[in-house]
């Protein structure tokens, strides 16, 4: 069986191989000898976007499941009871400071 494909649709079956196994391939490969130069530079640069599409998915799933609450940092109070993004300037005056002199 032959099979003669267009551009367009070389496209369509390449994405929907991406779609059903980027996760199991990661990879996308096309071998066509009989596609005129055109037709293979539109492949090639389509598996090429693909690929990287890929890998840049691959590379999202990655940064979002290992670093997961290290963005912002520790977001509970700090021991002495003030929020961690309140500054010691910030804070309001309790009348509980002392000040000691030496006499």
């Amino acid at each position: 069986m032959k099979l003669t494909l267009t551009a367009s649709e070389a496209a369509l079956i390449c994405k929907l191989a991406q779609d059903r196994l980027s996760d199991i391939v990661g990879e996308v490969l096309i071998e066509n000898d009989k596609a005129n130069d055109n037709q293979q530079r539109f492949i090639a640069k389509l598996c090429k976007k693909l690929k990287r599409q890929i890998r840049y998915d691959k590379d999202k799933r990655r940064r979002k499941t290992s670093n997961q609450g290290k963005a912002g940092g520790d977001k509970g109070t700090a021991p002495d009871g003030t929020h961690p993004v309140q500054s010691a300037s910030g804070r309001t005056d309790t009348g509980k400071q002392r000040i000691e002199y030496k006499a």
